[in-house]
This record gives C-alpha cells, sequence and structure tokens, in this order.
C-alpha cells in the first residue's frame, strides 16, 4: 500500500508540475510534492554542484586545449590507521 501511495503521489504532483501549477509554499500539503522534480532540472542541478565541489575542493590542472573542460585534481581521503 506504501509503495502505491508514493507512485500516485509522484503522477498526481508531476502532472500538477506538467501543468503548471503547485502547491502553495506554507500551505499544509506543500511538502507532499516538494521532492518530484524534472530530471532535466535534477540533472542541472547535479552538474552545477559538482562545478561548485570542483572550484571549491580541488586544484585546477593547465588545459592543453582551449576547447577542453577544466580538470582537476582532487585530494584523496586515505585515512588508513
Amino acid at each position: 500500500m506504501r509503495l502505491d501511495y508514493e507512485l500516485v503521489r509522484a503522477l498526481k504532483c508531476s502532472d500538477l508540475q506538467r501543468k503548471g501549477f503547485t502547491i502553495r509554499e506554507g500551505s499544509r500539503v506543500y511538502d507532499m510534492c516538494s521532492d518530484i522534480v524534472p530530471i532535466v532540472k535534477y540533472e542541472t542541478d547535479r552538474k552545477i554542484a559538482v562545478k561548485q565541489y570542483l572550484k571549491n575542493n580541488c586544484i585546477p590542472k593547465d588545459k592543453k586545449y582551449p576547447w577542453q573542460e577544466r580538470e582537476y585534481e582532487c585530494p584523496t581521503n586515505s585515512s588508513k590507521k
């Protein structure tokens, strides 16, 4: 029954979003659809988060060619005791 509830919830929330509607923030059921996001938005947010992580925590390598994306050297967490 729980799986059925979650699937119907996801379907109905995505239908609302597809039609251009959302649940008003602050209403008692606002959190019901807050975890339903389009795949494109999820992937875009993930790419931004990875780039931000690399920029803040890793050392940039020199580019070989101008059309290449920047590569980074990140520290490894090898905490073997």
